[in-house]
């Protein structure tokens, strides 16, 4: 976990993609996400890193977006 002012950069697997749709609809879900200021979800390495302010969102409350795209993400 990274840490720059106010944003942290983490990456997390995420269980369930098959297809670059799959990157496409978790990446659009973690997008949504208010507090989320990048997002670059990986198909090779079936994980999604995150750039968030944890003073706006929670790791929880992205995972909960990704499982309700369908999916799931591990948080480590």
């Amino acid at each position: 976990m990274k840490e720059n002012a106010n944003l942290v950069t983490c990456t997390y697997p995420v269980i369930g993609m098959g297809c670059s749709m799959c990157v496409k609809r978790v990446d659009k879900a973690l997008r949504e996400v208010e507090g989320v200021e990048n997002v670059d979800v990986s198909l090779e390495k079936l994980n999604a890193k995150i750039t968030y302010n944890p003073e706006q969102c929670s790791a929880e409350l992205l995972q909960q977006a990704v499982q309700d795209a369908g999916y799931d993400m591990w948080l480590e």
